[in-house]
């Protein structure tokens, strides 16, 4: 059986292989895999006692959909090259996709649910930032 540290770093090789296309790497900047988001997901569903595979799932899903929230907020104005911009939207994209197709291949619909409402949730309040909604810090932090 694998201990906390094995399954950490077997999920973290998981997703850099994922993500760490090299086509898009000559374009893109390497994607940030934030090591500290993984590991709090792997310690959480190691006290849940799932299986070490909806373990995997769960926790490569959610980090390649982190990865591509951040990808996507890499977008910068048409100051960078206009092929570096269309590659890293792109890229968030991809990314994207490899998390639908993950869960879907699991058919685990609440998984799936669950994500999608929580990625609604963020991209929502993302707005009311960008739109200066926020009127003080107390409701930003709300």
């Amino acid at each position: 059986m694998l201990d906390i540290r094995q399954k950490f770093t077997n999920i973290r090789e998981q997703v850099e292989k994922r993500v760490c296309d090299t086509y898009l790497l000559n374009y893109i900047e390497i994607p940030i895999i934030d090591e500290d988001k993984l590991l709090l997901l792997v310690s959480i569903m190691d006290r849940l006692e799932l299986s070490y595979s909806d373990m995997q799932n769960y926790a490569l899903s959610t980090m390649l959909i982190q990865i591509a929230l951040d990808t996507h907020e890499h977008i910068t104005d048409a100051s960078v090259e206009e092929k570096n911009r269309q590659l890293t939207v792109l890229a968030g994209d991809y990314f994207s996709g490899l998390y639908y197709k993950l869960l879907a291949d699991s058919e685990d619909i609440m998984m799936i649910k669950a994500l999608s409402r929580g990625i609604k949730e963020v991209n929502e309040n993302k707005i009311s930032v960008y739109q200066n909604e926020i009127l003080d810090i107390e409701e930003l932090m709300t």
